[in-house]
């Protein structure tokens, strides 16, 4: 066991050191010939060092002009919880979850003109990440009935080109709009301006997300915000703001504020091992951060596109049962330091045909797992992945064969959806490009994301190629290890096979120390 010495907590370790830290015990925990962890072990280790790495991270930022319902209804606090991930976000909004279209609307509606006007951001305590940014003008009463009307590329780091540091003062970041006359996707000009940041500095990516409430046609420009420099701790409107995480120790541990949720045999050494391990760096909200993480180790993989052939399968060699069809978040670890999103994996030098025109490609859903939301399918520089076409969108894609929900049992559930490739502007050369398919499933707050990544030849033959494996991935090594097929929750996929995610004490061990069970976990 790699015991991480900690300073006091007038002095703590910053998130960079953290990160060093627990990148040198997971290194460990993966050479070590005594340890000689089990892929649950593993798997435990990284859902607690992530947990561990979350909590010790300030809230970051988002949208502040127009004023968002963060701020205006929900009253979170502009130097904390109102800038959190949309994963960490929900347990701070009264039941309404993390998601800002969720959020109680105002009815104050504040004008947006016609035409280019600028929105802005800030981000707190320095954490200006890399990322892209996306704005959307959405329909009150159908969120996916929407409209882009900005993107842009780093847009925290608009007015501040390089990174900030810990303990910085809000940084300032803002980016154009182009609001149509025509065409709006809610009615009487009232919309839901939506602001999506998607930071890429870590591996999963944390998402942010902010809406406000408006009224298309009116006014020059955004009404004001609150300053960067608004004291700590001081809502933007209202009178009172929901409490910032605890950053105190649970009672009852006296080393850290890690409380395990588990079986009773393991939850002493569980409580002893993370309070070792990040003291301080677990307040009382890292528990619901675990239980979730935790129960996200234990969900089966869904699926994705499988025709043309992507890449998890083709050069991957991810288990098209189940490995190949994990959200992004959980895939990496199964793609040898590629990483989850699809775009980082091996490419495929064989292309496949996609005509132009009108032509159809194909999905599957393991596990009847053919869940409701948004598809979209772009078409991508292989070189350059921020130089993309939309080719296709469609909403509930996974349920286009199958109307209704599948059954946990139910074979692969087969889905199909339309794209119409141009003959002009495409994004690629030579006609070479990584077909894209992304996959919002919206069934759980906060969603679940997948892709998938092919790489095809444009203005060749009439589809996909129609060689997708139906049970294993057609040539190449072993695939990944499976996770298991024990139970999906309710909330959240379990893995396919393989050991359980939560610590069970080994049965052997009648008699053992804190120490001995710490190794077996």
């Amino acid at each position: 066991i790699l015991h991480i010495r900690h300073r006091e907590s007038t002095n703590k370790p910053t998130e960079l050191e953290y990160r060093q830290r627990w990148s040198s015990l997971l290194n460990l925990s993966a050479t070590s010939k005594v340890l000689k962890p089990s892929s649950t072990t593993m798997r435990i280790t990284t859902i607690l060092a992530t947990a561990c790495l979350v909590a010790s991270v300030n809230a970051h930022g988002g949208m502040i002009e127009p004023k968002c319902r963060a701020l205006t209804t929900m009253k979170l606090n502009i130097e904390g919880t109102f800038g959190f991930p949309i994963n960490m976000r929900g347990q701070y909004t009264n039941g309404k979850g993390g998601e800002c279209f969720g959020f109680t609307p105002d009815t104050n509606l504040q004008p947006i003109p016609y035409g280019q006007s600028k929105i802005k951001m800030r981000a707190n305590d320095g954490a200006n990440h890399v990322g892209p940014c996306t704005v959307h003008l959405i329909d009150p009463t159908n969120k996916s009935n929407k409209l882009k009307v900005g993107e842009m590329k780093d847009c925290m780091r608009s007015l501040h080109p390089g990174p900030g540091n810990k303990g910085d003062q809000p940084i300032m970041a803002e980016m154009t709009i182009n609001v149509p006359k025509d065409n709006l996707p809610c009615k009487n000009g009232h919309c839901v301006l939506h602001f999506n940041w998607e930071a890429s500095h870590l591996e999963p990516h944390e998402i942010y997300d902010n809406c406000a409430d408006v009224k298309i046609g009116g006014g020059d420009a955004p009404v004001v915000a609150p300053p960067g420099n608004a004291s700590p701790a001081t809502p933007v409107s209202g009178p009172s703001t929901a409490p910032l995480p605890p950053n105190v120790p649970v009672a009852g541990n006296n080393k850290g504020g890690f409380v395990y949720i588990g079986s009773n045999p393991d939850k002493a050494a569980m409580n002893v091992w993370c309070n070792q391990n990040c003291p301080n760096f677990c307040p009382g909200d890292i528990t619901a951060i675990v239980a979730a993480a935790t129960a996200v180790a234990t969900v089966n993989a869904h699926g994705g596109m499988i025709e043309p052939m992507c890449r998890a399968i083709s050069t991957m060699k991810l288990n098209i049962d189940s490995t190949f069809g994990h959200p992004i978040n959980m895939r990496g670890q199964y793609t040898n330091g590629k990483g989850g999103e699809c775009f980082g994996f091996t490419p495929d030098t064989n292309l496949q045909p996609i005509p132009y025109g009108e032509s159809k490609i194909k999905m599957r859903a393991n596990d009847g797992a053919n869940h409701v939301g948004p598809c979209t399918v772009y078409l991508i520089d292989p070189s350059n992945k921020e130089n993309k076409l939309k080719v296709g969108e469609m909403n509930d894609c996974m349920r286009s064969l199958h109307p209704g929900p599948g059954n946990k049992g139910d074979k692969p559930i087969p889905a199909e959806m339309t794209i119409n490739v141009p003959k002009d502007n495409l994004p690629c050369k030579d006609g070479h490009c990584v077909l894209q398919f992304y996959w919002e499933a919206t069934h759980l707050t906060p969603h679940e994301f997948f892709d998938n990544c092919a790489d095809v030849k444009i203005g060749g033959g009439g589809g996909g190629n129609g060689t997708v494996p139906t049970t294993q991935p057609s040539s190449g090594p072993t695939p990944a290890p499976v996770p298991s097929s024990s139970s999906r929750p309710t909330s959240a996929p379990s893995p396919s096979s393989g050991p359980t995610p939560a610590p069970v004490p080994s049965k052997h061990h009648k008699k053992c120390n804190p120490r001995r069970k710490l190794r077996d976990y």
